[in-house]
């Protein structure tokens, strides 16, 4: 029976050569990482657990414009997607309004509504499948039930500076706010629609609502804009023909 002797030399020879080994594919790996190749099978570790929602959890007086802000990422520095659950007044029964988002913020397509309390939920997910489901958050709409008078089932106007005169309305078609225009008598102009034209006169005294035509009743009030526009046309024209005049006399 043979004794291999392996003498000290050459086992640090072997342990510099192993540990060698060993640096260069943990280099390799993490190298690789940002490739998308890995020598080594490491442990995936959950993306984040979403944190820091903006509007605060339970805040209320929320501006009916606001979006969902949020905190993610992950600590494998993997590409994390996020799927956003929201509801009105409901936190069991959320929907999905978006799903494998890379961003961590969501924009409302329509406004909010009033005095109202929704819940939202964001679930991470990274590149692997492997998920972290967030906390349920809710907050409060800004309560300005003192300034809303409703009309049926169309909709609300909305009285913004607290004067006594509505300002705008409140579509519930199109879950959008609109302006509004006043007529004489408490009468109100309403474009439930969103399109260019009024669609219905409602006197709020009487609450008698009916449709709008053109030929009885007033247009739409002129843009500001268009309003200047024309003044500077008009002068612009004014001062051209004086010029005009003034360079016939000349001659």
């Amino acid at each position: 029976m043979k004794t291999i002797i392996i003498n000290t030399k050459k086992k640090k020879k072997i342990r510099l050569i192993v540990i060698s080994i060993i640096f260069v594919i943990f280099g390799i790996n993490t190298l690789g990482h940002s490739f998308g190749f890995t020598l080594l099978c490491a442990a995936n570790t959950p993306p984040n657990i979403p944190s820091n929602p903006k509007p605060y959890n339970g805040s209320t007086d929320v501006e009916l414009n606001t979006t969902l802000v949020w905190s993610g990422g992950d600590l494998d520095g993997n590409i994390v997607f996020y799927d956003i659950y929201f509801s009105l007044g409901e936190s069991n029964q959320m929907d999905l309004v978006s799903n494998n988002q890379s961003n961590t913020i969501y924009y409302f397509s329509d406004v909010l509504s009033y005095n109202s309390t929704y819940y939202w939920q964001i679930v991470a997910v990274d590149e692997n499948k492997t998920s972290s489901i967030g906390p349920i958050w809710s907050f409060t709409t800004k309560n300005i039930t003192d300034n809303l008078s409703y009309c049926r089932d169309l909709g609300y106007f909305i009285d913004e500076n607290s004067d006594g005169i509505y300002d705008l309305f409140y579509s519930n078609q199109t879950r959008n706010i609109t302006d509004t225009d006043t007529l004489e008598d408490g009468m109100y102009l309403i474009n439930n629609d969103m399109d260019i034209d009024w669609d219905y006169i409602y006197n709020l005294q009487t609450g008698v609502l009916s449709s709008y035509f053109s030929e009885n009743a007033p247009p739409k009030k002129l843009d500001n804009t268009i309003y200047y526009m024309l003044i500077i046309g008009m002068i612009f024209v004014i001062i051209l023909l004086i010029t005009i005049s003034l360079v016939k006399k000349r001659k």
